[in-house]
C-alpha cells in the first residue's frame, strides 16, 4: 500500500490530527489513574486472598482441635464403661438379693460400651452379674 485512504485517495497520515500537548497530558495522567485503580484492585484482592486463607487455616485448626477433644473424651468414656462392664455384682450379707439399679447400671456399662465403639479385648461378663441379668431381665449385652 502506498499511504493513502482506498475511498478518499487522500494521505492517511496528512488526515490524522497530531494530539496536542495538553491532549498528550490528558492521556497521560489517565494511564496513570488506570494504572493506580489497578493497584488498588490487586491489593484489595489480595488482601481479601489473604484474609480467606487465614479464616480457612483457623477453622482448619479448630475443627482439628474439636476432633481431639472428642477422641480423648470418647478414650475416657470407654475406659469408664469398659471398668464397669467387668465388675461382679455383689450382696451386702444379710441382703439375699443385690438392687436392680447395680445390675441395669453394669447392663448399661456394657451396651455404653459397644455403642462408643470402643476398641480392645470386650470385657467378659461376670457369672454373679449373669446370674441377675437374667434374674431382672436385664440384657446382658
Amino acid at each position: 500500500m502506498d499511504g493513502r485512504d482506498s475511498a478518499g485517495g487522500e494521505d492517511r497520515h496528512e488526515s490524522e490530527e497530531k494530539p496536542t500537548v495538553k491532549q498528550r497530558d490528558l492521556n497521560a495522567q489517565l494511564a496513570t489513574l488506570r494504572m493506580h485503580y489497578r493497584n488498588i484492585i490487586i491489593l484489595i484482592l489480595s488482601a481479601c486472598f489473604i484474609l480467606f486463607a487465614l479464616v480457612g487455616v483457623g477453622v482448619g485448626l479448630s475443627l482439628y482441635q474439636v476432633h481431639a477433644l472428642a477422641t480423648q473424651s470418647n478414650a475416657g468414656a470407654c475406659d469408664f464403661f469398659g471398668d464397669l462392664a467387668s465388675l461382679p455384682i455383689t450382696t451386702p450379707e444379710g441382703i439375699s438379693k443385690p438392687s436392680r439399679f447395680g445390675v441395669q447400671l453394669v447392663s448399661d456399662s456394657r451396651k455404653s460400651w459397644h455403642t462408643f465403639n470402643c476398641t480392645g479385648p470386650e470385657h467378659k461378663p461376670d457369672p454373679t452379674f449373669v446370674r441377675w441379668a437374667r434374674y431382672y431381665k436385664v440384657p446382658i449385652n
